[in-house]
């Protein structure tokens, strides 16, 4: 039976996944929108609560009604946690932009220990081997309830072992709050285990959730909210961290703007001018690794810090840059060429001695190429 303590916890945890669901569904940011992984994980988390309360409702009687539901929401708990910990590993692989479609094996293969799952949860109806109901509607283990466990925990090892994988294509940031969210499950899923009845991986699970959203909310003051890349602000704060002297020869900038873009928001409309820009910060991140800093500091203006050595020169890392651009420009469905003109150079410590001096002089070469267009 649900204890009132544990009926409000997961009350409370529900109205708090409810309110973050509403404010991801509300909000216009573009790359917030387009996360449908964590927004599945959020409701899988909702439904696990709200199961949890069926349940304990369920066990408070003892009739035909009763023992169904009480059958019904246990075995669907079963299947929603670790699904809810597969999305979690699903969000982590689209926020390093790893490709679904060219991988179809691995992510149906990842569903496997779910489908396993469902069928040894629902035939526990007649076998008992996850759980079974008493006749006094009481829930009692099966024998197989430990293959629940480790399905869940293998979910939650993955998730682990994804950021470990693709911490080279996260953004630095997002590091430490990606591996901070299998903590509180994992901890509350030993207690539950050891301690019989106790309830808390579900909120805690409501807990980790909780935690992305606010990461989420933290990156959207500094993430521009069309092109998902740093924004003014966080440009201004990441150029206040570099030491002049320690750049020196090892930092390059480059300055990309776009030609002709309010013709094309006069001529095709705005809608069409934020695709260009959505394009145009992919052709970006297409052509630097994520360790660099790629802002867009205008309205068609995009500014990128980035390091180089004997490998990772400006002038190869000039050439990626236009051979992006031209293979996007002949694959694109728009009736125009995106155009751009951008300037680019190392920072050397003797000849500008400050950050704003070596902009302002990358921005006399952006536009000494765009007059020459």
């Amino acid at each position: 039976m649900l204890s009132i303590y544990n009926f409000q916890t997961n009350l409370y945890s529900l109205i708090i996944l409810l309110i973050v669901y509403i404010s991801l569904a509300t909000n216009k940011d573009y790359h917030i929108r387009e996360s449908r992984s964590f927004k599945r994980l959020i409701g899988l988390a909702s439904y696990l609560l709200f199961a949890e309360i069926m349940i304990g409702i369920s066990a408070s009687y003892v009739n035909q009604v009763a023992i169904i539901s009480h059958y019904f929401f246990n075995a669907t708990g079963f299947i929603a946690l670790p699904a809810a910990a597969l999305m979690w590993v699903h969000y982590i692989l689209r926020e390093a932009n790893y490709d679904f479609k060219k991988h179809r094996l691995i992510v149906y293969g990842m569903m496997v220990p779910i489908f396993i799952t469902g069928i040894l949860a629902f035939i526990s109806v007649f076998t008992g081997w996850y759980f079974t109901i008493s006749t006094a509607n009481e829930y009692i283990r099966g024998p197989l309830f430990f293959v629940h466990i480790i399905f869940s925990y293998f979910y939650i090892f993955l998730g682990v072992a994804v950021v470990l994988w693709q911490r080279r294509n996260l953004a630095k940031s997002a590091l430490v709050p990606m591996l901070l969210f299998a903590l509180p499950p994992l901890v509350a899923g030993i207690l539950q285990t050891l301690f019989y009845g106790t309830l808390i991986v579900n909120p805690a699970l409501a807990l980790s959730v909780l935690m992305i959203f606010l990461f989420i909310q933290s990156q959207r003051v500094y993430t521009d909210y069309l092109t998902g890349l740093n924004n003014r602000r966080q440009f201004e704060r990441y150029v206040a961290t570099i030491k002049p002297k320690s750049a020196h020869m090892n930092l390059a900038g480059m300055l990309i703007d776009l030609d002709d873009f309010k013709k094309i928001n006069d001529t095709y409309g705005h809608f069409i001018g934020d695709e260009v820009l959505m394009a145009m910060s992919k052709i970006l991140t297409d052509t630097f690794s994520p360790n660099d800093f790629l802002a867009r500091v205008g309205g068609d203006e995009f500014f990128v810090f980035f390091h180089v050595d004997k490998n990772k020169t400006i002038t190869k890392i000039s050439q990626v840059f236009i051979e992006n651009l031209n293979a996007f420009n002949q694959t694109q469905a728009f009736s125009f060429e995106i155009k751009c003109s951008y300037g680019v150079d190392l920072f050397d410590y003797g000849t500008y001695k400050s950050l704003p001096r070596f902009m302002a002089s990358v921005d006399q070469l952006m536009y000494r190429q765009k007059h020459r267009v």
